[in-house]
């Protein structure tokens, strides 16, 4: 699939990356696809996001376009605001609508609690699809 950004395919994205941001992405790319199979991976500003009926959640490599520039990579969900935030590691800031999770290393990944938010974010997503938030 190539990227209407970048005008590259998720092979060339990933293969673009540093070797750590690569490492997480890959990971990040694997539980997504076993927790949320029906999600369709399409690039929308040069990173992979995630759409069900609408954007579910990215990832976003700080080494991609408007990346921190920081090597970490951003685990987000487009309707964070929404998510009950049960294990209180979603970060927003100022943001009011997407929240994140920052990973540094493979290490800090927690797949079961990852997986616990992309399906709730699932659910948002069929609740949610077409209203005006």
């Amino acid at each position: 699939m190539k990227s209407p950004i970048n005008n590259i395919t998720m092979e060339e994205f990933l293969a673009s990356l540093p070797k750590k941001e690569r490492e997480i992405t890959l990971r990040l790319r694997k539980i997504v696809a076993k927790a949320a199979p029906e999600l369709k991976e399409r690039f929308s500003y040069g990173v992979p996001f995630y759409f069900g009926k609408q954007r579910v959640c990215f990832i976003w490599p700080s080494s991609a376009p408007f990346g921190k520039n920081n090597s970490s990579v951003e685990f987000g969900f487009c309707r964070g605001n929404l998510l009950s935030d049960e294990h209180k590691i979603l970060e927003h800031g100022t943001r009011k609508q997407v929240y994140m999770i920052t990973y540094t290393s493979t290490q800090q990944i927690q797949k079961t609690i990852l997986k616990e938010y992309i399906e709730e974010a699932l659910v948002v997503d069929e609740m949610y699809s077409g209203k005006i938030l």
